[in-house]
Formats: C-alpha cells, structure tokens, sequence
C-alpha cells in the first residue's frame, strides 16, 4: 500500500472539527451523474460482454436523450442546482446538455472520460493521462476548472488520490465513509473527501435492491429524517438520468425535492461551497 493511502486514518464522526453556519441543521445536495456510454466497447459492471449491446446501450441512453432533462426541469421548478459529475466525452458527442448545465450554473465536476473505461487497473501514467484530459476537456467546454473528482463506478488506484492532488483538485467524492468532509494529507499536499451516497444511490435501490420509486422516496426521506435531527450532517443524493429520469420514477424524486423543500434549516450547498466553508472553518 503506498505511502499516500497510509496517510488515511480513522476518524470517528465524534469530532468537532465541523459545524455546519449558523442556522442549518443539514445539508443536502443533489450529484447527478451524467455519464457516456461507448457503443462499441463492452460495459464494464455488465455480466454480456458481448457488442453491439443495443439493450444495455440504448437503455443508458435514454437518460441523455430524455431523462436528464426531465430531472433538469424538476430542479429547476424548485430552484434546486444540482452538482454534476461529467464524463467529459459528453462534452463532444452531447454538448447540448452541456450547454444547459452551464446556463443553470451549476458545479461540475469530473467523473472520466467514459463510463466505458474504470480507473482500476490502468498504470500511473495513463491514469494521469485519462485525469488530466477529462479536467481539460471539461474546463474548455465549460469555461470553469472542475474542483473535484468522482471516478467511474468509484475506481482508483493507490495513485489516484496522490495524481488528482498534483493535478490540483480539490475534493474528491470516491469514499463513501462519511457524513463530515475530511482531508486526505500527503507527501504531496493535502485533498478534501466529500460525502458521496453508496447506500441511497439509485443504482442501489433500484436496479439492485428493486425498491419501487414509493419506496426509493421513502427510503430517501428516511435518511434524511435521522441525520436532520441528528444534526450538522451532509446528505448527498446520487442519482442517474438513465434510472431516476424514467417518467413512472421521476415523480418520486420531485416528492423528495417537495419534502425537504418544506423543512427549515437545510441548506442546498453545492460541493464547491462546502470545500470553501470548510477550509475557512479549520482556519478560524
């Protein structure tokens, strides 16, 4: 294991190094995953490795040709921006979705190439090379430098972490351990872990666990129940165009939006805004 990753210690959630500002009882956030899928190469989580996939593909599809603007269009009735973790393929074969992120305004983050190629396996170099021409290719496109990193399908490395900080992000979202932001501290420098959500993802719930989108929000809004009166905590919501943006499970999700709307003392930061409070926080 490299020296970087020893420098990952447990942390109990019992400490006080993190208090959201004055007046917020939780944090929520929605990170939507927008991801490409290359028609020619096999997905990597499928079991058919077999191509042309045209169920698979066209199904995953559905969420940039449909889905993620029918989520679009719920956030923005409520006023909600998201953050978006971008495939920067995207930017070339999709740029109209692009486009409209970059209208809205909203935090976009890196998140690989393609969906069709994980992290895990590559060496240091082309890791690198794959970190570094998504951050570029995202910053031409949009006009902004992404500050953090979610790797696809989670991947990394004992590298990674080490590369994303000499390629100068920020946070990166991979670990999925916490309700606070935390820092990773390197030979190298230091990078901010942010919440990610494994176990409220709508990969999990739907297309492994099968909840039904009644269940989907209610089990959402059971998460939130618990750390909004626990208090001071992080809630990220993750979800994918090409699941939560179908018709019969999108309304579940503008009922988790309604739901939260209605509460007091949440905030709706976006990962940039935390990153900065935070680093701010430990310095006072």
């Amino acid at each position: 294991m490299s020296e970087e990753i020893q420098s990952y210690n447990y942390r109990p959630i019992t400490r006080s190094e993190f208090e959201l500002p004055e007046d917020y009882q939780i944090a929520v956030w929605i990170v939507i995953n927008m991801e490409y899928f290359e028609y020619e190469t096999p997905y990597p989580a499928d079991g058919d490795k077999s191509v042309p996939n045209v169920m698979t593909y066209s199904w995953r599809e559905y969420g940039s040709r449909v889905g993620i603007w029918r989520i679009l269009k719920i956030l923005d009735k409520y006023g909600v921006k998201p953050m978006v973790a971008l495939n920067s393929s995207i930017c070339d074969h999709m740029p109209e979705i692009v486009e409209a992120l970059v209208e809205m305004e909203v935090e976009i983050i890196g998140h690989g190439i393609t969906n069709s190629q994980r992290l895990k396996g590559l060496s240091p170099e082309e890791e690198r090379l794959v970190i570094k021409s998504c951050k570029d290719r995202i910053e031409a496109s949009t006009g902004n430098f992404p500050r953090g990193w979610l790797g696809p399908g989670l991947s990394e490395n004992f590298s990674t972490i080490d590369t994303l900080i000499q390629e100068e992000f920020d946070y990166v979202c991979d670990w999925c351990n916490d309700d606070h932001p935390y820092f990773f501290e390197t030979g190298s420098g230091n990078i901010m872990s942010m919440p990610y959500s494994g176990e409220i993802n709508d990969v999990s719930l739907f297309t492994k666990k099968n909840l039904t989108g009644e269940q989907f929000q209610k089990t959402i809004m059971d998460q939130f129940e618990v750390l909004y009166e626990e208090g001071n905590k992080l809630m990220p919501i993750a979800i994918h165009p090409y699941i939560t943006g179908q018709a019969f499970r999108s309304k579940y999700l503008e009922g988790i939006i309604r739901e939260i709307k209605n509460k007091e003392g949440v905030w709706w930061p976006s990962c940039g805004e935390i990153c900065d409070y935070y680093k701010e926080f430990r310095t006072n």
